[in-house]
């Protein structure tokens, strides 16, 4: 991931002329962009930390993984578009090649059943008369049913506002086709929206913002007829998460944890201008 990062933040610094040296490229009018799309996501290992009334506890290295749903006709149906994990964005072309853009990534984080754990701290019996007493790095089963499940499903929601540099590649006028490579970075304000069961106890799985982030993205772009476009971006980001809610509204229950991901998604979009320019 580091190298990926590093990669991108030298390839948002070279010149638009590196790119195009061979090429006399046609100055672009378009100021909007839209795109939505699907993502695929991994997760590196987490350290969650429980606190409540009763209870102090962290449980270290959690593995995770994303919960793609099934390719289906679910992908196309406008009413059910938003249960796989998808990706929103609208950007603005300010100037330079340089966009400002918002944007949605609707991803899906569960911890994986059964995985041992080793767990510090301590449960009252007040909070869990089966799992109460102090824990010293001991061993633990992290049974999804039982005792501990970190779910964002509905989900591991990463509200984005990014700053673009586009590269452009080579346009052919004739047949309106143009590729560009794009990279760009910002802060994640994390709309978590959790399906927990803690302590064999499950949440009430609502939106809460939990945390704060940053990423960091590259991707290609092909466009046709100077309007509708195809995207693949790989994105990695970094999420402190320190106040996801573990039990239903009203309770002082939280957890926090450090996910760092990496993503990858392909989008179709549409450029647009309010402004018509004199060559189309």
């Amino acid at each position: 991931m580091k190298n990926l990062a590093l990669f991108l933040l030298l390839f948002f610094l070279v010149p638009k002329s590196f790119f195009a040296q061979a090429v006399e490229l046609p100055k672009k009018s378009k100021k909007f962009y839209f795109y939505w799309g699907y993502n695929r996501g991994v997760y590196g290992r987490s350290d969650i930390h429980y606190h409540g009334p009763g209870y102090d506890f962290t449980v270290y290295d959690v593995e995770a993984k994303d919960l793609p749903e099934p390719v289906s006709k679910v992908y196309i149906n406008p009413k059910k578009i938003t249960i796989p994990q998808f990706n929103f964005r609208v950007g603005y072309h300010w100037k330079n090649n340089i966009y400002f853009s918002a944007g949605w990534d609707h991803m899906k984080y569960q911890s994986i059943d059964d995985q041992v754990v080793v767990m510090d701290g301590h449960i009252d019996k007040s909070a869990s008369e089966k799992f109460a007493g102090v824990y010293d790095g001991q061993d633990v089963i992290m049974d999804h049913q039982t005792f501990l499940r970190m779910e964002h499903s509905d989900g591991f929601n990463l509200v984005k506002i990014n700053i673009e540099k586009h590269f452009d590649i080579f346009a052919k006028a004739n047949d309106r086709i143009s590729l560009t490579a794009m990279t760009g970075t910002g802060p994640i304000f994390p709309l978590t929206w959790t399906n927990a069961i803690l302590l064999g106890k499950h949440n009430d799985d609502r939106p809460h913002f939990s945390g704060l982030g940053i990423s960091v993205f590259g991707g290609a772009r092909l466009t046709f007829w100077n309007r509708v476009f195809f995207q693949y971006n790989l994105d990695v980001g970094y999420v402190n998460a320190w106040d996801i809610t573990t039990r239903p509204k009203g309770q002082p229950d939280r957890a926090g944890q450090k996910i760092k991901y990496f993503q990858k998604m392909g989008v179709v979009g549409f450029t647009f201008d309010l402004r018509k320019s004199k060559s189309e």
